[in-house]
């Protein structure tokens, strides 16, 4: 994927992700369908295999923020 550029600001935006946090820091992920059925201890029951980290890129200018799901 080529970097995308900031649609306000039109400058080359920066590539990073967002950590989640719950009981240890880890890279946030897109999982399709709907988030439903929970476990006994509340967690939500999820297909790893499904899921896919997600890729941030930031405008150094205004801040504005871009999420991609890329599938490699």
């Amino acid at each position: 994927m080529n970097t995308p550029h900031c649609a306000d600001c039109k400058i080359e935006m920066i590539k990073g992700f967002e950590p989640d946090h719950y009981a240890q820091i880890i890279q946030s992920v897109w999982h399709p369908g709907n988030a439903s059925e929970k476990t006994l201890v509340g967690n939500l029951k999820l297909e790893s295999s499904a899921q896919i980290p997600i890729t941030v890129f930031r405008c150094a200018e205004c801040g504005q923020l871009k999420h991609y799901a890329l599938k490699d």
